[in-house]
């Protein structure tokens, strides 16, 4: 992956200092990392060791490594009778990295070793370097490595000695290394540096503009320090005025500079380290909407194969220019993002940038239509050409793997709406959130979904597409149906039917005359409620669509229910249990399963409302439906009680109160109230 050009200028030789470059009193934070790295060095015992104390100090430019490792130095080097260092210019502007040889010969010098003794190879020299420090209390700071190969000639062998090493690169190379990875600080170290730079007083005048100041620093120590220098040498500057002008994007890297000292600079020299490949993934991850990114879909953006692309992912996460949170997921630190964006738009084409854009929001319309498939495979799929996009997929073997899809990519999912709608690939922006809809209706999560959906009803119509906007009329109207605002859901809804009369599309409806009978369901107006679930049956039964069946029959039985009609009830419910039985759609037979021991309660057959109630929680709990779940849960409970249980019905309420509601919303809080009524 690095450039490892041999040509230019030969490298200049290396003066070890015999004492490390002065500590700085703005040192702030670390204590558990300075604390870690003093017990892993040599202690006063020259017979305790073993082996030699070797640290790495690793991270992103910016997180304060050398200033760490120069710290604990400094701390420690009262128990040494030698302080060597070397700084390795791994990462430095406008020059090969240092050569380990010219390194020793430096060392070598500092330990005495006249000039007419030096030996001529390295590894003469390394022989000679360990003998001279064998048995002796050294401490050596090895700082800006480039790798392991520049590091092992400059690694003494004796027990006595203990080396800190820095680097921007994981050197997971190094036998006996005990890796340290230095993270950007916490929010209470970042403030306490930006206090201790500009001052306490000026700094708690403005608590609210400090806490924005590191924020928008991404906690990176580099960043504060240097956002507290503007400050301090802009007194009449209130940190207000430096939040205003860090907020926008384009300038923030501008901002974090104070004469040579610029985060952008740093990161530059890091980034130049990159063979093109990995700049161009490196670029092109900027154009991701989502919180971290997958090799699938960073596959998608290169348009490159996803082992490949894997790989690169791994090096630039070793190269810290990715973080990672759980394995297979890669993200951005905030100002490494900003940074990407900026050479994204200066080195890549509009159209390089606009194709890979449009290969993502395919992975992501084909990624969630395939999940859709799988978690409802009896809903009608998506009119668009799969062909159209060819990108790799993660495999889904099943309905586990799509919901563990769809959790995990939900909320870029969400974003990909919305960069959609932005760079105006309509197509995609009103089929994604339909793709969505078995997802958001298992986690009762509706106001995300809408969200999206009124964005892809205005690019359907954007689009001239009217199929697509009967699509999203239909699904606003289902999320308004469960959020209580009939008269906004039939307004959609009946948008919908025109259109989808108009086109002759009967399975849509069919499928808008049974929302219509919900939302007259839900106002209570039962009766014709009936009358349209009827007209979906009649189209259902016609085309031989028996999982639309059971969804009709399921709520005709709903409304008898509700009419006292209890004898018609149980009997459209068992026909429907059937046809859902049928079709092998447990989503649909746990909904029934519930229903139908609401109506044996209500024909006080007690024991068979029990019986459902445990066969619809159990395919709730499996399908990863907490509000079903936790519904029949609280229904048993309920039945308990009734039973005169209470025993079992204290336990069962227990057991509910333990769930997660998992959302706020309507079913949930009427849960919530049925538990506390039970006391």
């Amino acid at each position: 992956m690095l450039r490892q050009d041999a040509s230019g200028p030969a490298a200049a030789p290396v003066t070890a200092l015999a004492q490390v470059p002065y500590d700085i009193r703005d040192f702030t934070g670390r204590e558990r990392e300075v604390a870690w790295v003093r017990a892993v060095l040599p202690g006063d015992d020259p017979d305790a060791g073993t082996g030699m104390a070797l640290v790495v100090i690793e991270g992103m430019a910016g997180t304060g490594k050398t200033r760490l490792a120069i710290h604990v130095v400094h701390q420690e080097k009262h128990r040494f009778e030698l302080q060597l260092h070397a700084d390795l210019r791994g990462f430095s502007a406008g020059g090969q990295p240092a050569d380990p040889a010219a390194v020793l010969e430096g060392f070598l010098r500092q330990l005495g070793v006249p000039s007419r003794e030096l030996p001529a190879s390295m590894e003469e020299r390394a022989t000679l370097y360990r003998a001279r420090l064998d048995g002796r209390r050294a401490i050596i700071l090895l700082d800006d490595a480039a790798g392991e190969e520049q590091v092992r000639p400059l690694l003494p062998g004796s027990p006595t000695c203990g080396v800190l090493v820095t680097s921007r690169r994981a050197l997971a190379g190094l036998d006996g290394a005990q890796p340290l990875p230095l993270d950007v600080f916490d929010p209470t170290d970042a403030l306490a540096l930006l206090a201790r730079v500009v001052g306490t007083e000026r700094a708690s005048a403005e608590p609210a503009a400090a806490y924005q100041i590191v924020e928008l620093c991404g906690h990176l120590p580099l960043a504060v320090s240097l956002a507290a220098r503007r400050l301090r040498s802009r007194p009449a500057w209130r940190l207000a005025h430096l939040v205003h002008r860090l907020e926008v994007e384009e300038r923030r890297l501008a901002e974090l500079s104070v004469s040579d000292l610029a985060v952008r600079v740093a990161f530059d020299l890091s980034y130049g380290q990159l063979d093109e490949p990995h700049r161009r993934l490196f670029r092109l991850l900027a154009l991701h909407p989502g919180h971290d990114v997958c090799p699938y879909a960073a596959a998608a953006l290169t348009g490159g194969g996803v082992p490949t692309v894997a790989a690169m992912l791994e090096s630039l996460l070793d190269e810290h220019l990715l973080e990672q949170s759980v394995p297979g997921r890669y993200r951005f630190h905030d100002l490494l993002h900003v940074f990407a964006r900026d050479r994204l738009d200066r080195e890549e084409e509009a159209a390089g940038r606009a194709r890979a854009v449009r290969r993502l929001l395919g992975w992501y319309l084909r990624g969630a239509d395939a999940a859709n498939r799988l978690l409802a495979p009896h809903r009608r799929s998506l009119p668009y050409r799969a062909e159209d996009w060819p990108v790799e997929l993660p495999p889904l073997g099943g309905y586990d793997e799509a919901m563990a899809w769809c959790e995990t990519e939900h909320v870029g999912l969400l974003a990909a709406v919305r960069l959609a709608m932005e760079q105006r690939h309509d197509d995609v922006a009103w089929q994604l959130p339909i793709a969505m809809f078995s997802f958001f209706e298992t986690r009762r999560t509706w106001l995300p979904w809408l969200d999206v959906l009124l964005l892809g009803r205005a690019a359907a119509g954007r689009l001239g597409d009217a199929g697509g906007e009967a699509w999203v009329n239909n699904g606003v109207g289902i999320v308004y149906t469960v959020l209580g605002d009939l008269p906004a859901a039939r307004r959609h809804y009946e948008e919908a039917l025109a259109i989808r009369e108009r086109l002759g599309d009967e399975p849509g409806v069919a499928e808008i005359f049974n929302n219509l009978g919900e939302s007259y369901r839900y106002a209570g107006d039962l009766s014709r409620a009936i009358d349209y679930y009827h007209r979906d049956l009649e189209i259902c039964q016609r085309l031989g669509d028996r999982h639309g069946e059971s969804v009709s029959l399921n709520n005709i039985g709903k409304a008898q229910h509700g009419l006292g009609l209890l004898g018609e009830a149980l009997a459209s419910q068992q026909e429907a249990l059937a046809a859902s039985r049928s079709t092998g759609d447990p989503h649909c037979e746990a909904e029934i399963l519930s229903d139908l021991g609401e109506i044996r309660r209500s024909l006080h057959d007690f024991a068979g409302a029990t019986r459902d109630y445990q066969r619809s929680g159990t395919l709730y709990d499996r399908l990863g439906d907490s509000v079903g779940g936790l519904t029949a849960l609280v229904a048993r409970a309920e039945l308990a009680g009734v039973c005169g249980d209470h025993d079992e019905a204290r336990r069962l309420m227990r057991q509910a109160h333990q769930r997660p509601d998992g959302v706020e919303e309507p079913v949930a809080t009427e849960l919530r109230e049925r538990l506390a009524r039970l006391g």
